[in-house]
């Protein structure tokens, strides 16, 4: 293109060539130039990049800001919370639990002092081979610990602040030694804590019972009561009076360094101790009967009542375990072992043990005959041996029968065709009937729980016509009100449930809620709850009756079936029984005594599982311990 002659308005003319030029325009009569087109694409494009750039800078910095808003208004309690967190704690403090003492004031179950290694898994290293140098030199200082517990813990970051009892029962001296190592370490610490502690041991493991770990489901359940660390009751009367003993935990608020270490006590509010429960139960007497029962070899249950009140004396099964070693933490084989010990330690046979009665049960029999009117106090079967039904033939113990016999009579010598008689009937002889022996025996109790202050109590059984049809299919037989009447069958009851009817029979017709606690005692006050006898059915049979039969049970001793203890001081009256059981089994060994005869104060019933005949195995240890309780004036506290 040619060049263009252009008047410059200052300069003159000017030589201008509009090759590259976008456009020319006049201004104010002249032309004027303007940008070259190149030029103007380039610096265009440039100024969309810097649009654009701005653009994302902007969005930026709005997420920032939307993102700033959102943590400081929606989620700042959240993470302050957690800031705070490792800064201060709000960390339990355990209260002390209730004490167990039997009636006399001797220590059961007691706290003594001692310190627990706790972990705190959000101190610990986050660096992973610092936390496994701490596992490795915790797992040499306690090999005995839960190895599984303390690997899972320092092998995986935990994030959690909330502080973990890893090990128990650390004494003194160790417990000195363990601070001073610690101190450098994270998320390690050694704390104060009571140790329950059982001092009598097996004898009153049953009974008393034991502490275990908190689960977490039970945990979820009772947040508000209790604490990750805590130990609850697992059986016994730890387990019963759980809400009594435990107390209520306190708080504080502290400070802490990096390493998790309190620094600062910043608030703190106490426990409250638990209260103090006192056993109707004397633990000397207790202690003597678990040790002859423990020298039959075989599992055995015993039962020592005040008929008076139904206060409970002494409550022992055998074999027991030692209720301790709950509380450092049980190895699971040594768990499992006990578990699968094939003569069941844990079973606590006195409450919880269900078995046929035997003849044990025909003083309950005989008082009703009375009752009824079904037979006087003269009034005579003549046994030969036996009797039969059809093909059916229900025998007595003794070859060719015991002759002649009245009601004291077949109580003494424990015979079976009498009570056949009187329970069912026989020819022209009219017996109670199935009804009216279901009815009476459920009245005096059994068939139910007695109501006892435990948990582990079973209800036994007293089998009824609709029961069987239902159960079995089939009809109820005349046999089976011979056998219900001499306790045989599908008769179950436990030795609390007899030594509760026979208590009743003892302290003319009055039949008590079994007692276990004596008082609960405030620890904060000092003062005492006295736990009053309760009345569960009375006057359901008469004195007359009652006397009758007591006078059979004392004619047991001094010529019948429990000879052995014609020699007891002051006087006993006794009732043997030996329960048949399936197979090829020995049969349960029984014996129900009560002492004075002219005035009783306790009442003793003994079973020995599978242990024969109840007169020559269950009435030795009858023997032994009532001479043992009256040789030593074992008697109430006033």
């Amino acid at each position: 293109m040619d060049p263009f002659i252009i008047k410059d308005r200052d300069h003159g003319l000017k030589d201008v060539s509009l090759k590259g030029y976008a456009k020319a325009r006049w201004d104010d009569g002249e032309l004027t130039e303007e940008t070259d087109v190149n030029e103007s694409m380039s610096k265009g494009l440039e100024n969309r990049k810097i649009n654009l750039f701005d653009l994302l800078i902007i969005i930026f910095i709005l997420f920032i800001f939307l993102r700033v808003v959102f943590l400081q208004i929606f989620k700042g309690d959240y993470y302050l919370g957690l800031a705070e967190g490792n800064r201060i704690r709000v960390e339990t403090i355990k209260a002390d639990r209730g004490n167990i003492y039997d009636r006399n004031g001797n220590v059961l179950a007691v706290n003594k002092p001692s310190f627990v290694l706790k972990i705190t898994p959000g101190d610990l290293f986050r660096d992973t081979a610092k936390r496994q140098e701490s596992r490795d030199k915790l797992l040499e200082l306690f090999p005995d610990g839960d190895r599984e517990e303390i690997v899972n813990l320092f092998d995986k970051y935990n994030p959690s602040y909330r502080s973990i009892v890893l090990i128990r029962d650390i004494d003194y001296e160790k417990a000195i030694s363990l601070k001073l190592k610690l101190a450098s370490w994270a998320g390690l610490s050694i704390e104060p804590e009571a140790k329950r502690e059982y001092p009598v041991g097996p004898s009153v493991s049953h009974l008393v019972g034991y502490l275990s770990k908190i689960t977490q489901s039970e945990l979820k359940n009772n947040k508000n009561l209790y604490d990750i660390n805590d130990l609850i009751g697992r059986t016994g009367v730890e387990n019963f009076y759980e809400n009594i003993l435990r107390g209520i935990n306190g708080q504080k608020e502290i400070e802490v360094d990096l390493l998790g270490k309190e620094k600062n006590l910043l608030s703190v509010s106490n426990p409250r101790a638990g209260q103090n429960i006192f056993l109707t139960i004397d633990a000397d007497l207790q202690k003597q009967l678990f040790d002859n029962l423990s020298r039959m070899g075989r599992p055995a249950s015993a039962v020592i009542m005040d008929p008076d009140d139904g206060e409970i004396l002494a409550l022992v099964s055998t074999p027991s375990y030692d209720n301790n070693i709950f509380i450092k933490g049980i190895k699971k084989t040594d768990l499992n072992n006990l578990f699968n010990n094939p003569q069941k330690p844990f079973i606590f046979r006195a409450i919880s043990g269900e078995y046929p009665s035997g003849s044990i049960i025909k003083p309950l029999i005989a008082a009703v005959a009375l009752q009824e009117k079904v037979i006087t106090e003269k009034t005579t079967v003549l046994s030969t041996g036996g009797i039969s039904i059809g093909s059916y033939f229900y025998g007595d113990w003794k070859n060719g029968g015991h002759g002649l016999t009245d009601v004291s009579k077949a109580l003494a010598e424990s015979v079976n065709s009498f009570f056949y008689y009187i329970g069912g009937g026989y020819n022209n002889f009219k017996g109670l009937g199935i009804e009216k022996l279901d009815y009476y025996l459920k009245l005096f109790g059994f068939g139910q729980k007695t109501g006892v202050d435990l948990n582990e109590e079973a209800d036994g059984f007293v089998p009824t016509p609709q029961w069987k049809n239902d159960s079995k299919k089939q009809p109820w037989f005349i046999g089976d009100t011979y056998n219900l009447s001499i306790g045989q069958g599908d008769f179950l009851v436990t030795p609390l449930q007899v030594a509760n009817y026979l208590s009743a029979i003892v302290n003319g017709g009055i039949l008590y809620k079994p007692q276990i606690i004596e008082k609960i005692n405030n620890s904060d006050t000092k003062q005492n709850i006295i736990n009053l006898p309760r009345v569960l059915k009375k006057d359901f049979v008469v004195d007359d009756c009652l006397d009758i039969v007591k006078a059979g049970m004392r004619q047991a001793v001094t010529g019948g079936s429990a000879k052995l203890l014609n020699d007891v001081l002051p006087a006993v009256a006794c009732k043997t029984g030996t329960a048949q059981v399936a197979g090829n089994k020995n049969s349960h060994a029984w014996i129900g005594c009560f002492a004075p005869y002219d005035k009783p104060e306790l009442v003793v019933v003994v079973l020995v599982e599978n242990g024969g005949e109840g007169s020559v195995v269950a009435a030795p240890v009858a023997r032994d311990i009532l001479n043992w309780y009256f040789t030593n004036q074992k008697s109430r506290l006033p």
